[in-house]
């Protein structure tokens, strides 16, 4: 059965459509993205959106009130408008998704990041699931595949944003 909050369910997207000026909510269960959400909190979600007149669909991330989070929309935006592929602006909106858990968790906010912060996230992302006991240190919680992927979700997010004018830590964007 369903929890009651539908929207408390890890690893479900939200599709949010407009018709005639009136939001639409609609579930999905998502296997693909279990493995990227986050047991930090879920304090952010992925929304799948789609455009009313040409069907188009791309993503978005939300906080608790449903307001895009700005940073994030706007690179999403980018990644839609040079022409991504809807599983790649899918794939970056999850791993930002996490990653904005990750700095509210800690209250570090977007533009204070700086490098040893990222580092921690990293830790975060390989750690095993809380109440896991560790028999083999070697193993992770996600692959080092995954955990690129998502590191290349956030640095991207910074060039771009320091790209158009956001200060961030010269760290962040020097690769």
């Amino acid at each position: 059965t369903r929890p009651s909050d539908p929207f408390a369910h890890v690893g479900d997207i939200v599709t949010l459509s407009v018709v005639d000026h009136v939001a639409h909510v609609a579930l999905h269960p998502s296997p693909t993205l279990t493995n990227t959400c986050s047991t930090m909190g879920e304090t952010v979600r992925v929304l799948q959106v789609v455009a009313p007149t040409s069907g188009a669909v791309s993503f978005t991330v939300v906080d608790e009130a449903f307001t895009p989070v700005e940073p994030v929309e706007a690179y999403l935006a980018h990644l839609v408008a040079i022409e991504r592929s809807p599983n790649t602006v899918r794939a970056y909106a999850s791993s930002l998704k996490l990653f904005f858990e990750y700095l509210e968790s800690r209250e570090i906010a977007f533009d204070a990041v700086q490098l040893d912060d990222i580092g921690r996230f990293v830790s975060a992302l390989r750690a095993p699931a809380e109440g896991v006991i560790v028999i083999d240190a070697s193993l992770s919680r996600r692959a080092e595949s995954t955990v690129n992927r998502h590191l290349a979700a956030v640095f991207g997010l910074y060039h771009f944003h320091a790209r158009h004018g956001v200060k961030v830590a010269e760290e962040l964007i020097g690769w």
